[in-house]
């Protein structure tokens, strides 16, 4: 309202325009001084939006939009129209131009749109041509600046309201990705703590198998001095044969749980098919009992460079889901062969191949296989394993 009491007054003042329009004069000022902000002032605000627009298609849509919104502007503006409608109508044939604009640009691809539309319809209506050019250039200027106001205007809040929905979207992901983060860091302690229980289990049942292996060998060597001894019978001597036999066959097992407690600092030479014997006689029990048929066949014997009890790991959490997997009377098959890696066939390696006839994984479960804490086995199972 300043800057058009100050323009009008200085028209006046200067005998331009006669003191009797001073009202019109000063209505018209303020209109043009309105528009100017409404037009050009988002843009201004938010151009660097636009200019942040790195892709490529992304950018040529932009210019397919300016392009295209320019050429419908000369036909509606000028007097060269392509069907016979009345030019007042054909004013409003660029909405969809701008609805374009404020959906996919928000407010800076509006802003630059009603930019362009105000540009030539004002070029145009001043050489008198279009929809809004009169015999009376103040009605003409009205009828524009009213045409400005309301496909601003309309433009304008259609692109805040869809830059608020998509605001409310983002904070909506926003919180739901938050929410997920704090679910897994809960799961995560959960499974952190059952598994310090079972480390702890662990250093247990290694310090209790240390403990047993002493006695047991003195059994063993007992045993072997009562097999030797020649005034007892035949009989008695068979059965402390039998006896050390499986008094042997505790101290082996005992060892091999002492095996999965041992860390190793640096890698060692390791025969993958001794790592996966030793694995085998852990779980024989359960083999045996769920009828289950092992079938072995070890094509290489050579040595690799690795950690013995983390390959024991490996293959104990396949070898049991295979078990769980194929339930009774299973087959599962334990293949190692000399192989080459995949991605570089200049590197030489043992390739270990661990199959059963069990149901098989679903497709959906396949693609989260390596993911933490993702299992189908309930509360018996943390989805560490693998």
């Amino acid at each position: 309202m300043v800057s058009a009491s100050i323009g009008v007054a200085v028209l006046f003042a200067t005998h331009v325009h006669p003191w009797s329009n001073v009202g019109t004069a000063w209505l018209m000022y303020w209109l043009g001084d309105s528009m100017g902000v409404l037009l050009v002032a988002p843009l201004a605000l938010t151009f660097p939006t636009l200019w942040k627009i790195s892709s490529r298609l992304r950018i040529a849509e932009l210019t397919a939009l300016v392009l295209l919104l320019s050429v419908a502007c000369l036909f509606i503006f000028t007097d060269r129209t392509l069907v016979a409608l009345k030019l007042n109508v054909l004013g409003f044939a660029v909405f969809p131009f701008v609805i374009w604009a404020a959906i996919r640009f928000g407010v800076s691809g509006c802003a630059l749109a009603t930019l362009a539309i105000a540009t030539i319809s004002t070029s145009a209506t001043a050489r008198g041509s279009g929809p809004f050019a009169r015999d009376i250039p103040i009605l003409s200027s009205a009828m524009l600046q009213l045409y400005f106001a309301v496909f601003a205007v309309s433009g304008l809040t259609l692109a805040a309201v869809v830059a608020e929905r998509e605001r409310a979207e983002s904070e909506r992901e926003q919180l739901a990705r938050e929410q997920a983060a704090k679910e897994a860091q809960l799961q995560a302690q959960e499974v952190l703590r059952e598994s310090e229980k079972l480390a702890a289990t662990g250093r247990l049942a290694a310090t209790i198998a240390h403990e047993i292996n002493n006695p047991l060998e003195s059994l063993t060597n007992l045993l072997y001095l009562i097999e030797s001894d020649q005034s007892l019978s035949e009989t008695a001597r068979r059965f402390a044969s039998a006896a050390g036999q499986e008094v042997k066959r505790t101290a082996h097992i005992t060892k091999q749980m002492l095996a999965f407690h041992r860390q190793s600092t640096t890698p060692v030479d390791i025969i993958l098919s001794e790592v996966l014997d030793s694995v085998v006689e852990l779980y024989a029990a359960k083999v045996e009992q769920s009828g289950i048929t092992l079938q072995k066949q070890y094509d290489t014997a050579a040595t690799i460079k690795g950690f013995p009890a983390e390959l024991r790991q490996v293959f104990a959490n396949l070898l049991g889901n295979a078990i769980e997997a194929i339930g009774q009377h299973g087959v599962i098959r334990l293949h190692t062969f000399a192989s080459r890696e995949w991605s570089n066939a200049c590197r030489s390696g043992v390739r270990v191949v661990i199959a059963d006839n069990g149901v098989g994984i679903s497709p959906d479960n396949r693609r989260r296989l390596f993911e933490p804490f993702v299992t189908t086995k309930g509360e018996r199972g943390t989805g560490l394993g693998l």
